[in-house]
């Protein structure tokens, strides 16, 4: 089962159909589809500066891999202070929703090559700078286990000395049908108060809120917009 088919199996009454709505506009499908082509730009874009910068091929190296590392999360963290879509309910198939589509699609390379980020998180600190040019608000002394995985980069509160266990799944947005049947994608921060430790294997999941000193179990399934204090949940928004 993976992580989509985790919230909505955790969000929704079984039975319920999921498809997404065909009255998507020919020009926005379009669009979805060019957006989708991002991370194939990116590995191109990381081969050609190895092969025709004027440098040597350590430099060269050196310059694609910060070029990879650094234009996605800062055309994400403009694209989001350009636009209003943090932490809403948003109607699948608006403008909204294109927006978001370019922000995972701007993500998705990192997801699909996890090394990637795992190389990043080698250095202490380092990864934590990065997740904050995407837009996220990351504490200090925060510890990432291997194997934490995360959608959404932009839509991350955690505080201080926060340890996430092995295997984390952090997703900042759930598909869900409203009271009239329609799907909404619901996009909202996860939020990791000061001193706490996620579970590994834990999945958090949109609006998901941790309380200060809280230590979840391990393969903790948090539906969207719980309110957690150590194992237990103790209400949902």
């Amino acid at each position: 089962m993976n992580t989509q088919e985790k919230l909505l199996d955790n969000s929704i009454d079984k039975g319920e159909s999921f498809n997404f709505p065909d009255a998507l506009s020919p020009p926005r499908k379009v669009a979805m589809l060019l957006f989708n082509m991002i991370p194939a730009l990116q590995v191109a874009s990381f081969i050609v500066a190895i092969y025709l910068l004027p440098q040597t091929p350590v430099i060269n190296l050196a310059i694609a891999t910060t070029l990879l590392l650094l234009l996605p999360p800062l055309t994400s963290l403009l694209v989001l202070r350009l636009s209003n879509i943090k932490n809403k309910t948003i109607i699948i198939g608006s403008n909204d929703y294109l927006i978001w589509w370019f922000l995972i699609c701007q993500q998705t390379l990192f997801s699909r090559l996890s090394f990637l980020e795992e190389c990043i998180r080698v250095i202490p600190g380092l990864y934590s700078l990065w997740l904050r040019l995407w837009g996220s608000k990351i504490g200090s002394l925060t510890y990432w286990a291997p194997g934490t995985r995360i959608l959404d980069r932009s839509f991350l509160n955690i505080g201080d000395s926060v340890v996430l266990g092995l295997g984390t799944r952090l997703s900042p947005h759930v598909i869900m049908k409203d009271d009239s049947g329609n799907l909404m994608l619901h996009l909202d921060t996860i939020t990791i108060e000061g001193n706490s430790v996620i579970g590994g294997y834990s999945l958090l999941t949109a609006g998901t809120r941790i309380l200060k000193g809280s230590a979840t179990r391990a393969f903790t399934i948090s539906p969207p917009y719980s309110i957690w204090k150590d194992t237990k949940r103790v209400r949902s928004r």
